[in-house]
């Protein structure tokens, strides 16, 4: 509670830089600002990133995911539910990551490497690395190694093929990684991390893990890529998260200070009474309930009108007539104090697994399943996980069927907290394989697979852009994604 209240200032001050970047150019030079320190600048960096996967990209992501739908008798988010997204849905999102959380970030890693601050260096480079990544995955080429420059007089940065940033952002990673953090340059970070409170032990799991991601990722688009990666994590001994998510926790009960989504949705939508825009998709409610998951009661309330079975909707129905509002249907228990979540060590043992079953590392893969299901047990604080996973129960383990069942069970863990992280998964995948086909999409019941070039770039960067084939339907395929 220390860390909240202290840090708790930056919360605002990154709400007001969130208004104010809306107005500013991806190039804005993040080289000379008029006064700031790595010390100031990195928790606003983090604090943008979190923001924006916290709010419009886990609502958008839960949506898509199937975790949440469009509630009845609102329409807040219906063009989402419908797959309906054109360049002006997410320009705002867009503009922030680059002009905020990439634009400090940045920052940070040049005078930190300038000053060989190594410890500001390493969190930093693995936040733009993650940053990036998101970007590549949601957009497939983006601006790059044009892009940050400093020079206020380009503004037209080229887009990189998303394969070359992915290799590149491993490069950044291990570059990081290699400096010595013992020397005396090498300061303390404490509370100016808003993830680990400057434990570097755990930026180095966490790096080592998010360079797991994005080879993993490539499973089945470059394999090659992705097997050798593996392997030399692996065989390095590598340590990955194993006891604390990456997140950023920093939210109190106070106006101002709470997680971005309840702000939005209960303090100010819901004007304190409930969601009026989200409730449960049936998928997920339905895959719970069948499998008696306990995880539902910490996950989902019961409808605020009566009765103690969680209720979900089918996915994109929000026009039934069977439901009067939100208030009748399951909701996501999301408090002013939940956290953002970057990567959870849930997600870390099941991306261990499917590289032991996919890529015959050392490991077992049935151990790793179970204490990743047994890792989303406890951060929700409940009990029960192995009757699940243990003979004859629901989540028992079966080689024959083991990519589907780890990541299946990655989309259940990730329920709440990484919606955008479990869409991403299911489009690698093709797990789950039980979604169903919102009745008002506009996409001929094709999953959608990116968000379109927003306006930001179309208005300012249209040459480049076009260079790259242009505008893309939200149903386009990004690089990785083969299947």
């Amino acid at each position: 509670m220390k860390r909240q209240f202290k840090i708790s200032g930056f919360i605002l001050l990154i709400a007001f830089i969130s208004s104010c970047n809306d107005f500013l150019d991806v190039n804005t030079d993040p080289n000379n600002p008029s006064t700031s320190t790595v010390e100031l600048t990195l928790p606003t960096g983090i604090a943008s990133a979190a923001f924006v996967l916290g709010d419009q990209f886990q609502i958008l992501g839960s949506l898509w995911a199937q975790h949440w739908t469009q509630a009845p008798a609102a329409n807040q988010y219906a063009a989402v539910d419908d797959y309906d997204i054109n360049e002006n849905s997410y320009t705002a999102a867009y503009s922030e990551l680059y002009s905020g959380a990439l634009v400090d970030l940045k920052f940070v890693s040049d005078n930190a490497r300038a000053n060989e601050d190594w410890n500001y260096y390493l969190i930093s480079e693995v936040m733009s690395a993650y940053v990036f990544q998101m970007l590549v995955d949601m957009y497939d080429k983006v601006p790059y190694s044009e892009a940050l420059k400093g020079n206020l007089g380009e503004v037209t940065p080229k887009f990189d093929n998303g394969d070359e940033i992915y290799d590149d952002l491993i490069a950044r990673i291990d570059n990081a990684l290699s400096k010595d953090r013992s020397l005396a340059s090498a300061r303390p970070v404490g509370e100016a991390d808003m993830i680990f409170d400057g434990d570097m032990d755990q930026w180095v799991k966490f790096a080592n893990t998010l360079k797991l991601k994005i080879f993993m990722r490539q499973s089945v688009s470059r394999p090659s890529v992705a097997q050798a990666g593996i392997e030399g994590l692996f065989n390095s001994g590598a340590e990955f998260l194993d006891s604390e998510d990456a997140q950023m926790d920093a939210f109190v009960d106070v106006q101002d200070y709470r997680n971005p989504f309840f702000a939005t949705q209960i303090s100010t939508a819901g004007n304190g009474r409930g969601y009026v825009d989200i409730v449960a998709s049936s998928t997920i409610i339905d895959e719970l309930n069948a499998a008696g998951d306990p995880r539902i009661s910490a996950l989902f309330n019961t409808p605020v009108n009566g009765g103690s079975n969680y209720i979900g909707l089918q996915q994109g129905d929000y026009n039934t007539t069977a439901y009067a509002s939100a208030r009748d249907l399951s909701q996501p228990d999301i408090g002013p104090t939940h956290p953002i979540v970057f990567m959870s060590v849930a997600e870390s043992k099941f991306l261990q697994a499917e590289a032991v079953e996919r890529f015959g590392v050392t490991g077992d893969a049935q151990t790793l399943y179970e204490e990743g299901i047994e890792a989303s047990f406890d951060k929700l604080g409940v009990s029960g996980a192995s009757t699940l996973y243990g003979s004859g129960g629901a989540y028992e383990y079966d080689p024959a069927n083991a990519i589907e069942q780890i990541i299946t069970q990655k989309w259940i863990s990730m329920v709440n907290f990484q919606g955008l992280e479990a869409h991403v998964e299911r489009k690698r995948t093709g797990f789950p394989d039980f979604f169903e086909t919102p009745p008002g999409n506009v996409t001929s019941g094709l999953y959608p697979q990116r968000l379109p070039y927003p306006s930001a770039e179309i208005d300012n960067n249209r040459d480049e852009l076009n260079a790259v084939g242009g505008q893309k339907q939200v149903t386009e395929r990004v690089w990785w994604n083969t299947l």
